[in-house]
């Protein structure tokens, strides 16, 4: 739908166009009062993305309601935010000066905001949260088109602030709050923490923040439109359970990276732990196997990633037990090719995690507190050079 100025001595055209805006606004404001929303969004974000083929999760919950159930709950699914005190609660941000920052977070009618007195008095409104609050938080502003990054990023459960990654040395467009990103960057940032932006602005709305469903299926609107005229043979969406493990391991890279997207001038290149699919792909198991070895051998896409190491070392004991070929690629279709990895001549039945995908010291670059593991998975002391 292409909307356009009418001015308003068309009377006719004019009421016909504010009576489709309306109707629109009411249908989508249906879907995300249905998603659980709190405000609804302004028609500016929305039309747009709707426009776009998207529609949100609460579309897709008619027919898949336990994955959408399941991917609500997930940290995912929470990765971006208003910066207001009522979106983010118990993760907001203490007001009041950072440490060495040279501003202040403040709050007005509800939204927090990044402020300064000297020299001059300067105010930045937050408009999102990136960031689930599992570990670090950066917030965002708006300048036109492209995003503010916070120089410094929040963790709440430690009630610190660290530098935000990529912001340790300043660099072009760095200003005394933190980084302007152009607006390809910026909108490259914001989509891997909402389901769809406006093509209009660097905005999204309530209904499309955070990892959805068509974060990975892509636009839903072809499909629900089949499914609900019968249309089942054609089910106008790819099948991701039909893909191969490269095409699988790319998809999760378009966040997480993939090899061809590493810079390998710079100190990414050893942030295995940091980009899991570049690390997995750099891994000689992955080669090895030839296909079937890709983020969701481990991880349920509709889940918080397990912190039961039992549940990975059954992953890898699929290969490396000795059996002629790995259980779970019994029906790949690259079954055919398989072969069964070689048996841990150290310990062939337990701690493979502990071994082979030792945690990182550090989380990032940076000095974000935490640990990672590590997704190059390779052999202790043996380990490749890029």
């Amino acid at each position: 739908m292409n909307w356009k100025y009418v001015p308003k001595s068309d009377n006719r055209v004019y009421t016909v166009n504010r009576l489709l805006a309306l109707l629109l606004l009411a249908a989508s404001a249906v879907l995300f009062v249905a998603a659980g929303c709190r405000t609804p969004a302004p028609p500016s974000a929305i039309a747009p993305i709707v426009a776009s083929g998207f529609v949100g999760n609460a579309a897709c919950a008619d027919c898949h309601a336990t994955e959408c159930r399941s991917m609500a709950a997930t940290r995912h699914a929470h990765t971006l935010r208003e910066a207001t005190r009522s979106a983010l609660g118990e993760l907001s941000p203490p007001l009041g000066p950072v440490p060495l920052a040279g501003y202040e977070i403040a709050e007005r009618n509800g939204r927090f905001e990044i402020a300064r007195q000297y020299p001059s008095p300067e105010a930045h409104p937050l408009e999102y949260a990136l960031g689930s609050g599992k570990t670090g938080m950066t917030y965002v502003s708006l300048v036109g088109d492209k995003l503010l990054e916070a120089k410094l990023s929040y963790f709440p459960h430690s009630h610190a602030w660290e530098t935000t990654p990529g912001q340790e040395i300043p660099q072009e467009g760095t200003t005394i709050f933190g980084r302007i990103r152009d607006v390809t960057e910026s909108r490259r940032c914001l989509s891997c923490h909402a389901v769809a932006l406006s093509d209009r602005a660097t905005v999204s709305a309530p209904g499309f923040y955070g990892v959805g469903c068509e974060s990975c299926h892509g636009p839903g609107k072809a499909h629900v439109t089949a499914m609900q005229s019968g249309k089942a043979g054609d089910i106008h969406m790819e099948r991701l359970g039909r893909l191969s493990s490269t095409k699988l391991n790319d998809l999760c890279g378009k966040c997480h990276r993939t090899l061809q997207q590493i810079a390998i001038d710079t100190p990414m290149i050893e942030e295995t732990h940091r980009f899991q699919p570049y690390g997995l792909t750099r891994s000689r198991c992955r080669e090895a196997s030839q296909g079937p070895l890709s983020c969701l051998l481990c991880h349920n896409a509709h889940q918080d990633s397990s912190t039961d190491r039992g549940h990975y070392n059954a992953v890898c004991l699929d290969c490396h037990s000795g059996a002629t070929q790995p259980k779970r690629a019994a029906h790949s279709e690259f079954a055919s090719s398989i072969k069964a990895g070689r048996v841990c001549p150290v310990n062939a039945t337990e701690k493979c995690i502990d071994c082979h995908m030792r945690p990182k010291k550090t989380f990032m670059i940076s000095t974000f507190p935490g640990t990672m593991v590590d997704h190059h998975i390779s052999v202790p002391d043996q380990r490749r050079k890029p």
